[in-house]
């Protein structure tokens, strides 16, 4: 059964917990989960160790997310990327973009 993509706020991080499905039919609520975590302007760790599946969908939004944090100054990093998360990112050339 899938999680929720959870957000956990600390002074330092955002920590989101990436769901194992990531695709279309999450992605505008995934989109508002980051823009959350974009305002607030601390280092955004993304956990990635239950991400089974993802669509082009929600790597064009991570896509997005890694440009506008390297044109604003502020940081996101993986924690446990899988092995999915990984091979799709290299099949659609975005391995550098999403610093995998």
């Amino acid at each position: 059964m899938a999680q929720e993509n959870e957000m956990t706020v600390s002074e330092k991080e955002m920590l989101i917990e990436c769901d194992e499905a990531l695709d279309i039919s999450v992605a505008s609520d995934f989109k508002a989960l980051l823009q959350q975590a974009m305002a607030h302007g601390c280092l955004i760790v993304l956990d990635g160790s239950h991400i089974e599946r993802i669509d082009c969908a929600v790597l064009q939004l991570l896509s997005a997310l890694f440009i506008e944090a390297n044109e604003s100054g502020f940081d996101v990093e993986w924690r446990n990327p899988t092995e999915a998360l990984q091979y799709a990112a290299d099949m659609t050339g975005l391995k550098e973009t999403l610093h995998l």
